[in-house]
């Protein structure tokens, strides 16, 4: 009898106070915060993240890379520019970014993003006036910025003809047509 009556007296203040036991949260997911702020243009918000972004990934010995946020969105809008039909594959939105990246890389371009893309006369002002990215076209310009690579370090030009040192690989679509990746003219500066 005692037991049951203990057991009536336990039973409530277990269920009130054993719901005041402190639960750990998740950790917020900044990466994800990084992604949907870009994809919807609000660039003082993902800063905002990536910089808490950047702090997660310091405090858990990441490897990746977190990039800067700026970069990332310019990056989004040229591929975006580029090849944002959603009825592309992915394989052109890594293509685009990549070779942008690559002209970064190359002693041939100058070394900021914003810079390459100045070159590019078809570029001027078409990011003034481009909607917010894609989710699609954020992930691409994501992965590239954390280091995946598919073409060789040469592959710097995509065009509808062939340019510079020869054709690197050829990229084919129903309505778009046929675009062509191009090595430079002079590979011996990749070495």
């Amino acid at each position: 009898m005692k037991k049951l009556l203990f057991s009536l007296i336990m039973l409530p203040l277990l269920l009130l106070f054993g719901s005041c036991v402190p639960v750990a949260r998740p950790e917020p997911d900044y990466r994800e915060m990084v992604i949907r702020a870009a994809a919807e243009g609000e660039a003082e918000a993902g800063r905002e993240a990536r910089d808490f972004w950047a702090a997660q990934l310091r405090v858990q010995r990441s490897p990746l890379p977190c990039p800067d946020f700026d970069e990332l969105l310019l990056l989004a809008r040229l591929i975006q520019t580029e090849a944002g039909d959603s009825r592309l594959p992915e394989a052109w939105r890594l293509c685009v970014g990549e070779v942008a990246l690559n002209r970064v890389a190359s002693p041939e371009f100058p070394d900021t993003l914003t810079e390459v893309l100045q070159q590019e006369e078809r570029c001027a002002g078409a990011f003034d006036d481009a909607l917010c990215p894609s989710r699609a076209c954020v992930l691409s310009a994501l992965r590239l910025l954390q280091g995946e690579r598919h073409l060789e370090p040469t592959v710097v030009f995509l065009s509808r003809c062939r340019l510079g040192g020869g054709v690197y690989a050829t990229l084919c679509d129903r309505l778009l047509g046929r675009y062509y990746l191009c090595r430079s003219e002079h590979p011996e500066l990749y070495v």
